[in-house]
């Protein structure tokens, strides 16, 4: 069994995902067919309860795309349960300090390297169907684990934050670091534009660091690949739900208004 994500990020290349905030195992495997390698299921603002998330998982791993989770912190309490569901990564959102980095790997790693308690039985399943002790003899390798810079503090401790072991994706979130200096939306902004070069200069210089990020438009995506992003996230279902219902919407109205015929003065 092999994490074909983590395999690509290592063999350098980039991978595409979509932000989960549905709670629907339908929706995960319709946006799949698209051609996502990757899912974002978010638990920390979108109302995703553990059963969907485990739906959700096995959506995602029937259909050949790996399922990553977002929890809310880096506590064992709420990884152990969605990495027990079968899930090939966890995320960790405002990642500020090497304190914070260090709790992330032990909460994803089984001794001696972390803290994750044994009990994989439904991942080892999910995982073709292997039996729990082998797992367990992959997991600490086959697992990603993502942290998100998302704000000043972050980046100004981010040599320390790199310098923690048995973390592979420094995903900088510019959004949020246009709440964080409060210029919310500005990512043009030249402070904001000023931290992420930073951030990226220094996620690029280190030797196994794998920088990750969300694209907003198409050419943004390509400017970022050329940049050494690998771990891209194209948006949120909802996002993407509404641009394709109103694109579909625009067209079919504008094919109506086209064709119909013109109104004859009486």
């Amino acid at each position: 069994m092999r994490n074909v994500t983590k395999a690509a990020l290592l063999e350098g290349r980039p991978v595409f995902g979509c932000v989960m905030m549905t709670p629907s195992a339908l929706i995960l495997q319709a946006f799949a067919s698209g051609g996502f390698e990757f899912f974002f299921i978010d638990t920390e603002h979108a109302p995703i309860g553990i059963e969907s998330i485990s739906s959700m998982i096995s959506a995602a791993i029937a259909v050949g795309t790996s399922p990553m989770v977002r929890v809310q912190r880096p506590c064992s309490d709420l990884v152990k349960q969605v990495l027990d569901g079968g899930a090939y990564g966890i995320i960790f959102p405002l990642i500020e300090d090497k304190e914070g980095a260090e709790a992330a790997v032990r909460a994803t790693r089984y001794p001696p390297l972390g803290n994750r308690s044994f009990g994989p039985f439904h991942a080892a399943q999910q995982w073709n169907g292997m039996p729990a002790y082998d797992y367990v003899k992959i997991a600490n390798d086959e697992l990603l684990v993502t942290v998100i810079i998302e704000s000043r503090k972050a980046i100004e401790n981010l040599d320390e934050i790199l310098s923690v072991p048995g973390i592979d994706v420094f995903l900088i979130a510019r959004g949020d670091l246009t709440m964080d200096l409060g210029c919310p939306g500005e990512l043009e902004n030249p402070r904001v534009r000023a931290l992420v070069a930073e951030a990226e200069r220094k996620i690029l210089e280190h030797p196994t660091a794998i920088l990750g990020g969300q694209p907003w438009t198409r050419e943004t995506a390509g400017s970022m690949v050329e940049r050494g992003y690998r771990f891209l996230m194209l948006g949120t279902d909802i996002g993407l739900i509404k641009i394709i219902a109103r694109q579909t919407l625009d067209n079919a109205k504008g094919a109506a208004a086209s064709t119909a015929s013109p109104q004859t003065p009486s």
